[in-house]
């Protein structure tokens, strides 16, 4: 019987499926090749074959929601399946079903042991514009859980994550989820040192609701803001031909950014959106075209990071 060579992307994926509870005959099918060729592959890649009276059973180990995600971006930041297993207290199986249901691209055998590069001490001291900048974008978009830095944007914004993965001198793989027609970008940094770093400066778990300024060199304050404004801020068209700019957040973090523009001589509104409700938002507002003008001259001075989409949107409204 011809026997039929599997690519190593096939068995990367017939090992994922097998450790997520599926049997070797059904990936036999699935594959179309013998069932004898798949125990061979999986005995290859050191995989313990289950009877098959077990091979449909599947792990009634559980995680919370929460902890799944978790799972993934530790995974993705170069953490292994066995590694996690420990952590969580459940199977190396259950592991690999919650990463295969969240269409996590699995790693090869060749790249499973490969040590992923980073620069954990980049945010230990922000000195510079590019630090400032990225320290600024993480405050808006980024995510600290336990000991990983996850960023994720939209999948047109893909070019910018590599940016950033690139500024912190990582070669950690970028997910695009779902895998067939991706809507985001996502890298996940596993580091412990630049998790504490980004603490210090503000960036904690659950940040929306308590971040603060970050303590940063005045000669950084437009580059630190127009991080943070490529991360959450908006640029548009008030209806009236007037250019208007936004920037939500905490009341905190607001009226520090607030004092700076007054500084800096822009005219600016900080307003308080459901007053009532238990988690605020707060709008920081420059209106007006003289003043987004000069918003966009302080924001931009001598950068050199910056969103490229966001800034051809604001050159497009004040017609520069």
């Amino acid at each position: 019987m011809f026997t039929r060579v599997l690519t190593d992307q096939q068995v990367t994926e017939i090992v994922a499926k097998y450790q997520a509870g599926s049997s070797t005959p059904k990936l036999a099918t699935e594959y179309d090749v013998a069932i004898a060729t798949i125990a061979r592959y999986l005995n290859l890649a050191g995989i313990r074959l289950r009877p098959l009276s077990q091979a449909s059973r599947i792990s009634k180990n559980s995680l919370s929601e929460a902890d799944r995600t978790l799972v993934q971006t530790l995974y993705l930041s170069g953490s292994s399946c066995k590694s996690l297993s420990t952590r969580f207290q459940v199977s190396v199986p259950a592991i690999y079903k919650y990463l295969y249901e969240l269409g996590t691209k699995m790693r090869s055998l060749h790249e499973s042991h490969l040590v992923y590069q980073l620069n954990h001490d980049y945010f230990r001291k922000v000195d510079n514009q590019e630090q400032a900048y990225w320290l600024g974008f993480l405050a808006a978009d980024g995510q600290v859980t336990g000991n990983a830095v996850r960023l994720g944007l939209a999948i047109k914004d893909q070019d910018h994550v590599e940016r950033f993965a690139q500024a912190v001198s990582s070669n950690t793989p970028i997910g695009c989820y779902p895998k067939k027609h991706p809507i985001s970008a996502n890298l996940a940094l596993c580091s412990e040192q630049m998790v504490a770093d980004l603490n210090r400066y503000g960036i904690v778990e659950r940040k929306s609701l308590v971040l603060t300024y970050a303590d940063v060199s005045s000669n950084l304050h437009n580059h630190y803001i127009r991080g943070y404004f490529d991360g959450d801020g908006s640029v548009c068209n008030n209806g009236k031909g007037q250019v208007s700019t936004t920037f939500p957040g905490t009341e905190a973090f607001l009226a520090r950014c607030a004092e700076i523009f007054y500084q800096e001589g822009i005219t600016k509104k900080l307003r308080c959106v459901r007053p009532h409700h238990k988690s605020r938002i707060h709008i920081l507002t420059v209106g007006g075209r003289l003043q987004a003008t000069r918003l966009y001259h302080w924001l931009y001075n001598d950068s050199i990071t910056w969103l490229p989409r966001k800034r051809a949107r604001f050159e497009e409204l004040l017609g520069l």
